[in-house]
């Protein structure tokens, strides 16, 4: 079961420093597979996430939503706001798919939360 799987992934992680994921390009590894997955993508060049204002990217949301925060010093009631129209959103993620419009109508972007 997915408890069992938890467990014995935090046992090996926290407990016994095994690390049984290994990357077959070069020497990274993991005691959890999504880790290990997560890892083979970036060698691969496949990010989920790109930062719209410098083009940073990443393909875990946690750390893309940590980075996006750098460029967007101002919260409003906790969104993100677009700074070309009124639209809002929760994460920074969000905000930067929907700046895929702006960006298709030649606009600049940006945003703040």
């Amino acid at each position: 079961t997915a408890w069992k799987y938890s467990l014995a992934t935090h046992i090996m992680s926290k407990h016994t420093n095994e690390k049984p994921f290994k990357c077959h390009i070069c020497s990274f590894a993991t005691s959890a597979k999504g880790a290990l997955v997560q890892h083979i993508r970036a060698h691969a060049g496949n990010y989920r996430y790109q930062c719209p204002e410098c083009g940073f990217k990443s393909h875990n949301c946690e750390r893309f939503n940590e980075h996006v925060l750098k460029h967007t010093p101002h919260r409003i009631s906790g969104h993100y706001k677009c700074g070309a129209c009124s639209f809002m959103a929760k994460t920074a993620a969000g905000i930067a798919i929907h700046h895929k419009v702006h960006n298709s109508q030649g606009q600049k972007r940006k945003f703040w939360m």
